[in-house]
Formats: C-alpha cells, structure tokens, sequence
C-alpha cells in the first residue's frame, strides 16, 4: 500500500482514537506506550503505537546496537524492523494477521502505524502481543482495541503477562481471557495438590487404623 493511503486510512481512524482517550501524557514517558487496534469507518484495520522517542531510541539502539544508524531514514527503518519482530496479531484463535503497510512519525509523540491486512469480517477473540519495549524497566503498553460497535476499554501489556493479551468478544465488549485462563489452571494445581494431599492422609490414616488394630487384637490374644 503506497504512504498516502495509510495515511488516509489512518486519518479515519484517528477520529475514533481522538474522541476516545487523551494521548498527551505518553508522549513523554518513556516507560509508558499504547497499543491500539483501531477498525475506521471504511472498515479497515489500522495498528498505531505510541510511545516517547527516547524509548524507541533505546530499544533500537539495544537491540542493533548503537552505531546502527546514521540517518534519520535508517533510525526509522529500524525501528520498523524493531516493531514489527516484537509484534504479534491472531484472530479467533489460529488467524495470525499480516502488517502490509507502515509508517514512523518521530516527534515527542512518537507513532508507528501500519494496516493491518485479512483481518476477518466476523472474529470473536483477538490475541496481541507488543514486546517492542521489553528492555525498559516497568514498562506498561495501553491496549485498546476500538471496534465499531463495542465499549472502549484498556488494558495493559506488561513483561508480567509477557506483553501478551487475549480478548474475547461478549454482549459488545471484550474481555481479558489470558488471567483468568492462568487462575483457572492455577486452580485446577492447587485442587490436584489437595486431592493428592487428601489421598495420603487418607491412607496414612487407614494403615494407622491397621496397625492399631492388629496391636489391640494380638494385646487380646
């Protein structure tokens, strides 16, 4: 897709993004992004980021070290090859998403924006995962995902959950279904350890009822 044609289909969706939450207080917060996901009015999916120069500068410079670049072109091309690795998109479960067009608007307010293509008409689970800034320390991505139709609610990407969200689709919001997932599987350990736990005190109990019994039996005898 050519450079003004994202931009045009980035404009649409800005709209939402604008009416929805206040972006100021990112753009200078190194160790604060967001991520969102944003379906404009023509139906189109666009990814945009947003975080603080600086830390997009670190995280190329980590990562490719830090006589990388030379040029503001090449620092953005980097940066473009940084995100992208780091990123991940899924769709009902198996649907990974492909990223056909992106750009880089360095500024205090730093975005990277790219269209998101084969997005289903009709998904029900959204799975997103933004590592891009795993290096600094705290760091926490907003994570909005703006569907025509649905509630607006954010969520957090984090190292603690992996920078990894899945979101399930009910009665016109999503929810988060990666914790409660972990609850459920730390329940079920924790419901194992007790039967086990159980098992061995129940046994331990009938051998000692055993024991007592043939004690008893042989003092009669």
């Amino acid at each position: 897709m050519k450079l003004t044609s994202l931009k045009y289909a980035f404009k649409s969706a800005l709209v939402l993004v604008l009416l929805s939450i206040p972006m100021t207080t990112w753009a200078h917060q190194p160790d604060i992004s967001s991520t969102m996901l944003v379906e404009n009015e023509n139906s189109e999916w666009i990814l945009r980021i947003t975080c603080s120069a600086s830390a997009l500068e670190y995280e190329v410079k980590k990562t490719f070290g830090a006589d990388s670049y030379k040029s503001k072109e090449e620092f953005e091309s980097l940066a473009l090859k940084l995100v992208r690795e780091n990123l991940e998109l899924v769709a009902n479960e198996n649907e990974k998403l492909n990223l056909s067009a992106d750009m880089v608007k360095i500024g205090h307010e730093t975005q990277i924006l790219f269209k998101v293509s084969e997005m289903p008409k009709e998904f029900n689970s959204i799975t997103v995962k933004n590592s891009s800034f795993k290096d600094i320390h705290h760091h926490q991505s907003a994570l909005m995902v703006l569907r025509k139709g649905f509630e607006k609610k954010q969520f957090l990407l984090n190292n603690e959950n992996g920078n990894t969200l899945k979101l399930k689709a009910e009665s016109n919001k999503w929810v988060m279904t990666s914790n409660h997932d972990f609850q459920i599987a730390d329940t079920l350990k924790l419901m194992g350890i007790a039967f086990i736990l159980f098992v061995m005190i129940f046994m331990s109990y009938k051998v000692y009822k055993s024991r007592h019994y043939t004690l008893s039996t042989n003092k009669t005898i």
